[in-house]
C-alpha cells in the first residue's frame, strides 16, 4: 500500500495492478487507509485506479461513493467520510 504513494509513476502503477491482482481482499485495506490517510494526492489517485478497475458487480454500490468522493473538488476532506461509510457497509453486510 506504502507504494501506492511513491513519486515515481511506475512504482505507483505496478503496486495498483498488483493490488488489483489481489482482488477484493484488498478493498478493506484500501477504505481503510483512505480513512486515515486522505491527504496524500499520488495515494488517493493510486487507489482510484484500483477501485475503479475493481468496481464491477455488487461491490459497485459500495464503491461508487468512494470513487465519487475521489474525483470531487476537495477530496481530501470527502473522502474519508466515503471511504468509512463503505467499510461499515461493508461490515454490515458481512454481518
Amino acid at each position: 500500500l506504502e507504494a501506492l504513494s511513491d513519486e515515481k509513476f511506475e512504482v505507483r502503477w505496478l503496486a495498483a495492478e498488483g493490488l488489483i491482482r489481489i482482488g477484493r481482499k484488498a478493498i478493506v485495506p484500501l477504505l481503510e487507509v483512505l480513512v486515515n490517510h486522505s491527504d496524500s494526492y499520488w495515494l488517493r489517485e493510486g487507489i482510484h485506479h484500483v477501485l475503479h478497475d475493481m468496481n464491477t458487480g455488487k461491490i459497485t454500490e459500495v464503491l461508487r461513493p468512494v470513487l465519487v468522493a475521489l474525483e470531487g473538488l476537495e477530496p481530501s476532506l470527502e473522502v474519508p467520510l466515503a471511504a468509512q461509510a463503505a467499510l461499515d457497509a461493508l461490515i454490515k453486510k458481512s454481518c
